[in-house]
């Protein structure tokens, strides 16, 4: 094979101090702007046509959120690049379960997620395309049985997502407010697969923290 291109990051993507320079290792409070660390691209996938390339952050940006924390914000961007330029082209909006909603699943536990465990604790894993606005999306939580073993798992669910109707938000800021700005519309979303459940349901007792890729085959 031969190299063709680079796709380019959008500036506001990039992880940057207070002065401006770029730094891919540390995270906040040396990192201002752009990316968690540890927290960047998880996931990519090609539209039916082939002409778009979308790519989902796992977590909000490290400025975005209440207190401009985005271990606080549920808003993820979901990035299209033109693929013949390699240019991103529009950044939408996806809004991760709300804790207090994955709080309530089991109210009976003491481990709840606290504040900043929004934008931390909960991520986008993969992307797959059904069509040129239709996609499969991973969200999860970190829990599970890793490197190490942690809380007991709340969250893993595929939704059905649509980019119709939602706002380009590549020249905004949600700095700030955990709330979007008004008049910005998110992807829509709806719940396909609890895969928890689903695991669940053929006797698994434990998950794996990270599930980590998403792809549809043929019914075997």
């Amino acid at each position: 094979g031969h190299f063709i291109r680079a796709f380019v990051i959008p500036p506001n993507l990039l992880p940057r101090t207070a002065a401006g320079t770029p730094n891919f290792v540390d995270g906040r409070p040396v990192v201002v702007n752009g990316r968690q660390d540890n927290r960047g691209f998880e996931g990519i996938a090609l539209d039916e046509s082939g002409n778009k390339l979308y790519a989902v952050m796992q977590d909000p940006l490290v400025d975005e959120g209440d207190q401009k924390d985005g271990r606080r914000s549920r808003n993820v961007r979901i990035v299209a690049f033109d693929v013949r330029s390699g240019q991103s082209v529009a950044q939408y909006v996806y809004q991760l379960e709300a804790i207090a909603t994955l709080n309530a699943i089991n109210p009976a536990t003491s481990d709840d997620f606290s504040a900043t465990n929004q934008g931390r604790s909960i991520g986008l894993s993969a992307i797959h395309a059904l069509s040129d606005s239709e996609f499969l999306v991973l969200e999860r939580d970190n829990r599970g049985l890793g490197v190490e073993v942690t809380a007991a798992p709340l969250h893993k669910r595929v939704y059905r997502i649509s980019l119709d109707g939602a706002t380009d938000v590549s020249r905004l800021s949600l700095a700030g407010s955990n709330a979007l700005p008004a008049g910005v519309v998110p992807v829509r979303k709806s719940a396909e697969v609890d895969l928890l459940a689903q695991l669940r349901a053929v006797g698994a007792k434990d998950s794996p923290e990270k599930l980590e890729g998403l792809a549809i085959g043929p019914r075997l």
